[in-house]
């Protein structure tokens, strides 16, 4: 959730944008707009805001999803166990890198 200061009136305050704040909507973490680089934002003004450890554990846990690695779902020779583990490792070793911003 973003969390916009306002003018004493009531109106939006975009002259200090970089003090708004943004709240995890998983953990209610916060942090100022400025800092919110390696966080994922959503592109519409309804959409969700998360920081970069739920954003990474949401991945995880939607990549489990459609590659399931369990012994019933395994193809042979271990292809998409392989692929689940790679894309784990990938999503642990980096920062969600935004598409917005700088």
């Amino acid at each position: 959730m973003i969390i916009p200061l306002r003018f004493p009136d009531g109106r939006l305050d975009y002259s200090r944008l970089g003090e708004w704040f943004a709240l995890c909507d998983a953990c209610s973490v916060r942090t100022l707009l400025s800092d919110v680089d390696n966080w994922l934002v959503s592109r519409t003004t309804r959409g969700r805001v998360y920081c970069p450890g739920c954003a990474r554990r949401a991945a995880e846990r939607l990549l489990a999803e459609v590659f399931p690695a369990g012994p019933r779902h395994a193809r042979p020779g271990g292809g998409v166990r392989i692929a689940v583990a790679w894309l784990r490792k990938a999503l642990r070793g980096r920062a969600y890198r935004p598409r917005h911003g700088r």
